[in-house]
């Protein structure tokens, strides 16, 4: 048969077939609890989806293999040519009645197949024996009427539990669904509450005002047995029954009901039931409709706790369970409209673990890891019930609170975070202190910084309490914000000129011995000209270099370049290149120095690494391992800047050094003409001597400086005095 043409107001559409098998479901179950009926299922095509009965010919083991056939293929001519133009009939929207006579009379019927939208789907035709119609005719309709609106009702709700609605709104039309399709008085559902069978009313319909929403003890539910769980309940008589104890039920009128467990038996989530004000004997068949009402809310309560979980896990953290940075921007996003509109202030405070990196390193990022679950609980304790934390990543947290009354109150919060790490944490079953920097912005009542900006604010003001000292908390001014964005701007600057290959070059300050002045080594300094702004002194970049990580590019790029430079120079020329925190902590350090001489055909004696204090501070069984393996490859170790940081003798005694550098600021006690405090500088000297190190003053700007060095001992020396850093080019040879 030729496909047809689709009449008004069809379209096909997998939801069309799926109405069709919702009815052919029903319409199965019907057809073989009825004696001598017959029937067909047909869809759009008017190719067969089911038949069923001796009306058509054929045995049941034929009409099983009839699906996807057309009537020619399956019914006698005479009953094809005659019920055809009724299937035709059908699709156009109309129903037709007719009978069939063979060696007996059958009351037929042909009418659409409505999806919940009242497209149409397909046709379907029953078919009774007149002795059987004239017998059920009214009870059959009756009953197939009431099934199939039951049927209705629980594909109607489905389809709203695909809807993923709110979980009130699919409770509440669940209950809609029972009260019409079982005609009862009352429906509702219940959910567990707390201990001992307390139950609360999730949704309901027909009950007086105030009890949906109330909570009541059910015996059932208090026993530890769950035997109401098991299966569903049927109780004829409330008011008599001994079972139950639930009065507020009896209190609203209940004489009869009906209920059945909604989820799985191993994890209730609560009971879905039906209920009347007069006696009513609740049968099997309205039992499976219960039931398969609450299969619908099995599935759709199972499918929005995964995507309540999957959300869960979207917003949040999974090392320590807190808000992560999305979620943190929609409350500051909510909590900066609620402030605009009210005219309040909010505070968001950045807070970064300090030298977290030594704790990964000496004991392993599980301990790192353990103190960061911690922070939580511990930040938690100095805020107030609505405040908010969360990982913002890595080693950063931000605080969100919400409703301040001015920078005072937003400040002592802050004080209150410093002062909540002064407590030590217990990480592997030792006590452990660590500290926080804290950068605070307080939002303006006029509501002219928005979300990003008060982030931005934050984080300026995190990067100028590290720059202070750490474990300490800075407020955000306007002229963090300037600072922060030249420091964003020579981030930028900085990564171009990488790329670029001609602004930054090495300049080469020399060290000369004493007290004949000759040159024995030089330092190989860094130096940028910006193609606008003209020279950037290294106080500003690289301190920005190290914070972005850039250092460690950059750092390779002066040793390979100076190392390259020396070993031309030749003559014996030894070379020392600074190197930092970031550089040490990468363990293809010492593989990087290899290949550096390597290529460079530089003498691994003749290069010194100047190291400074506060790597030696962190030490961890990394830095130490590092240290060792430059030492294997014949380097010199010397330690940049000291007596300015934690110096300690038995840092010097554990680590690997060849030689000491003085900061110059002790060199500058000496005065111009060498005679001022020189108590610090010979200590220095003859602590060195004792522990065979050498020592090379920094800073040396005068001659009094020079010859007061020379009388305390001095072997070497470095300062403009003696030579000011110059491009390879301008050196003398």
């Amino acid at each position: 048969m030729r496909r047809r043409a689709d009449p008004p107001g069809v379209t096909p559409s997998a939801v069309l077939d799926a109405a069709l098998a919702r009815m052919e479901g029903l319409w199965l179950s019907l057809m073989t609890e009825i004696p001598g009926s017959a029937g067909m299922l047909m869809d759009r095509d008017l190719r067969v989806r089911t038949a069923i009965g001796p009306l058509w010919g054929r045995t049941p083991s034929e009409l099983a293999t009839m699906r996807g056939k057309t009537l020619a293929d399956m019914v006698p001519a005479p009953i094809a040519a005659g019920i055809a133009r009724h299937f035709e009939a059908a699709l156009t929207g109309q129903t037709r009645r007719f009978d069939i006579v063979t060696h007996i009379t059958y009351r037929c019927s042909i009418a659409p197949v409505l999806d919940d939208q009242g497209r149409i789907a397909g046709a379907v035709a029953l078919a009774f024996s007149e002795e059987q119609a004239l017998h059920d005719e009214r009870a059959g309709a009756a009953e197939l009427a009431r099934r199939l609106s039951q049927q209705s009702a629980v594909a109607r709700l489905g389809e709203l539990a695909l809807r993923r609605p709110d979980l009130d709104v699919l409770l509440d039309a669940a209950c809609v669904a029972v009260t019409e399709g079982l005609g009862v008085d009352a429906s509702f559902v219940l959910e567990p509450a707390g201990p001992n069978g307390l139950m609360r009313i999730r949704a309901g319909r027909g009950w007086s005002d105030g009890f949906v929403g109330s909570e009541f003890e059910m015996s059932s539910f208090a026993d530890e047995r769950r035997d109401l769980y098991a299966k569903p309940v049927v109780i004829a008589d409330l008011p008599n029954d001994t079972q139950w104890r639930a009065r507020p039920l009896r209190d609203q009128g209940v004489v009869s009901a009906a209920t059945v467990r909604v989820g799985p038996a191993d994890s209730v989530a609560g009971m879905l039931g039906a209920y009347t004000f007069s006696p009513r004997r609740f049968g099997d068949r309205d039992l499976d409709f219960l039931s398969a009402v609450a299969h619908v809310l099995n599935g759709a309560v199972a499918s929005l706790e995964v995507e309540r979980r999957i959300r869960h896990d979207a917003l949040h953290d999974a090392l320590t369970g807190l808000p992560n940075r999305t979620l943190l921007l929609e409350h500051l996003t909510a909590a900066v409209e609620r402030a605009d509109g009210e005219g309040r202030q909010l505070a968001l405070y950045f807070l970064d673990v300090d030298h977290l990196k030594v704790l990964n390193d000496s004991l392993g990022h599980h301990a790192g890891d353990e103190l960061l679950r911690a922070i939580g609980p511990r930040v938690r304790s100095v805020l107030r019930e609505g405040d908010m934390i969360a990982r913002f990543g890595g080693d950063e947290f931000a605080v969100l609170c919400d409703d301040i009354a001015d920078e005072a109150q937003g400040l002592r919060v802050a004080e209150r975070l410093v002062r909540a790490f002064a407590r030590p944490f217990e990480v592997c079953g030792e006590p452990r202190f660590c500290s926080i920097s804290v950068g605070v912005v307080v939002s303006d009542p006029h509501g002219d910084r928005g979300p990003e900006e008060l982030l931005s604010d934050a984080d300026a003001a995190l990067y100028r309490a590290k720059e202070r000292g750490r474990g300490r908390h800075e407020v955000f001014d306007a002229g963090m914000r300037d600072r922060m964005t030249v420091r964003l701007r020579t981030e930028d600057d900085l990564r171009r000129a990488l790329e670029a290959g001609d602004q930054l070059w090495i300049a080469y300050q020399p060290i000369v011995r004493l007290p004949d002045l000759a040159v024995v080594s030089v330092e190989a300094l860094l130096r940028w000209t910006h193609p606008e702004r003209g020279a950037v002194p290294p106080s500003e970049f690289i301190p920005v270099a190290e914070d972005s990580g850039l250092i460690v590019e950059l750092g390779e790029l002066v040793l390979r370049t100076a190392c390259a430079q020396v070993a031309r120079w030749g003559g014996g020329l030894r070379l020392t290149v600074n190197v930092s925190a970031r550089q040490m902590a990468l363990s293809g350090m010492p593989g990087t120095v290899g290949a550096v001489l390597r290529e460079t055909g530089l003498p691994a004696d003749r290069l010194g690494l100047e190291i400074t204090e506060g790597l030696l501070l962190e030490e961890t069984p990394a830095t130490m391992e590092t240290l060792d393996s430059l030492r294997r490859l014949g380097v010199r170790l010397m330690l940049d800047d000291f007596g300015t940081g934690y110096s300690s003798l038995s840092y010097l005694r554990r680590y690997p050094l060849d030689a000491l550098k003085i900061d110059q600021a002790f060199v500058h006690d000496l005065g111009e003409d060498g005679r001022g405090d020189a108590a610090i500088v010979q200590a220095i000297i003859g602590m060195a001597r004792a522990l065979g190190l050498v020592v090379v003053p920094e800073g040396v700007e005068t001659e009094g400086q020079l010859v007061r060095l020379i009388e305390l001992g001095c072997q070497y020396a470095q300062g403009f005095h003696l030579g000011r850093p110059l491009p390879a080019a301008e050196r003398r040879s």
